[in-house]
């Protein structure tokens, strides 16, 4: 026992737990065997489990398959759950499509799915630097509620640095499928504060339809949350119609949840009967 070991063995808690992954990780670099014996001889509990993930991590990033391949080892319970979404979320930064495809092939079960949760995280990581590469990962993961969830979160990060990109991207997604109505909701969502004009004009530009209907509601309620007085010259400035009633209506629900007088007295001015029922049904006292 190296007096690092002793040092680390005489802490308690997290500390204790921090220092066995990091002697872990570093021996694993050089000798993931020995690294791995000196993990597993540990007391069980999570300081044996850190040190693994700790070895285990280290060699994903230099033979992922070979990893994934000792972490299967692990004798059932939290240690190889753990092990096993450890060597997934080093292999997705390696070769997300290999790392995809080892997780499905795993057995349904509590392994597979912590390694799909480690896959999400990754996806969140690579949204703030790297959303290009975020959005391939995943596309390759199984269709899910969580991941409709991921869409949402990855295109509102990436309008916030690069709205023209997440446009692109998201105009790619299938038609019809709630991930690209999260997508479109949270890209227009995130533009609106920066520049509602130029996403009100990016949600003209879509099909007609309940996705466009939706994303002109949303835009309308955060400008004028924003900007009363621009959105309502907006919305004034529309020819009559369905798009000008929806906007009336999303302007006035917004304006009756900080000042429902105010709101009241615009809507008691409005003549168009269609305005008028969409307004008035919009007020909340």
């Amino acid at each position: 026992q190296s007096p690092m070991d002793a040092a680390a063995l005489q802490l308690s808690g997290r500390d204790r737990d921090q220092a066995l992954s990091t002697i872990a990780n570093t021996w694993g670099a050089k000798d993931i065997n020995a690294a791995l014996a000196w993990a597993n001889g540990l007391a069980a509990g999570n300081g044996r489990n850190q040190a693994i993930q700790g070895a285990l991590r280290v060699y994903a990033s230099q033979d992922p398959q070979a990893a994934a391949a000792l972490a299967a080892q692990q004798p059932p319970g939290n240690g190889l759950n753990q092990a096993i979404s450890a060597v997934a979320s080093i292999w997705a930064g390696v070769d997300s499509s290999a790392a995809v495809a080892w997780i499905q092939s795993l057995p349904d079960g509590a392994p597979k799915r912590d390694a799909l949760n480690a896959l999400n995280s990754v996806v969140m990581q690579l949204s703030w630097n790297d959303p290009s590469s975020a959005a391939n990962l995943l596309a390759s993961l199984p269709a899910t509620q969580d991941n409709a969830n991921l869409y949402w979160q990855l295109a509102s990060q990436w309008a916030q640095n690069d709205v023209a990109s997440a446009v692109n991207w998201a105009k790619q997604l299938p038609d019809g499928t709630t991930i690209k109505q999260n997508a479109l909701q949270a890209i227009s969502s995130t533009w609106a504060q920066s520049d509602p004009s130029a996403a009100m004009a990016f949600a003209l530009s879509l099909p007609a339809g309940n996705q466009q209907d939706n994303l002109l509601s949303s835009i309308t309620s955060s400008w004028a949350a924003n900007d009363l007085d621009a959105a309502r010259s907006w919305a004034q400035s529309l020819p009559s119609g369905s798009t000008r009633t929806r906007a009336m209506g999303a302007i006035v629900s917004s304006w009756a949840s900080s000042d429902p007088q105010a709101a009241a007295a615009f809507v008691s001015q409005l003549t168009d009967p269609a305005e008028v029922n969409q307004a008035t049904s919009s007020l909340v006292f």
